[in-house]
């Protein structure tokens, strides 16, 4: 199931949004510091147990538990 957010992204070396994690969270599969910034094409996926916030100008996006999204251009992707 995908969902689509509006989101404004700017060019891939800004980073999109601010990532928050708590408990197990991976950026691009490598494990995430608790704070760190998330570029377009990337992927945010949490474990069991963990979520992820990521905030961009107007937007919020929660990433439940056993959940991930990738950033396109204009949305995030959620699996």
């Amino acid at each position: 199931m995908i969902f689509v957010f509006p989101m404004a992204m700017m060019a891939a070396e800004t980073p999109a949004a601010t990532l928050r994690a708590n408990g197990s969270v991976t950026l691009n599969g490598v494990d995430s510091q608790a704070f760190g910034s998330v570029f377009v094409g990337d992927t945010v996926a949490t474990g069991n147990g963990s979520q992820a916030f990521l905030t961009a100008p107007s937007t919020l996006v929660l990433v439940p538990s056993n959940s991930a999204v990738t950033l396109d251009a204009e949305r995030v992707q959620v699996r």
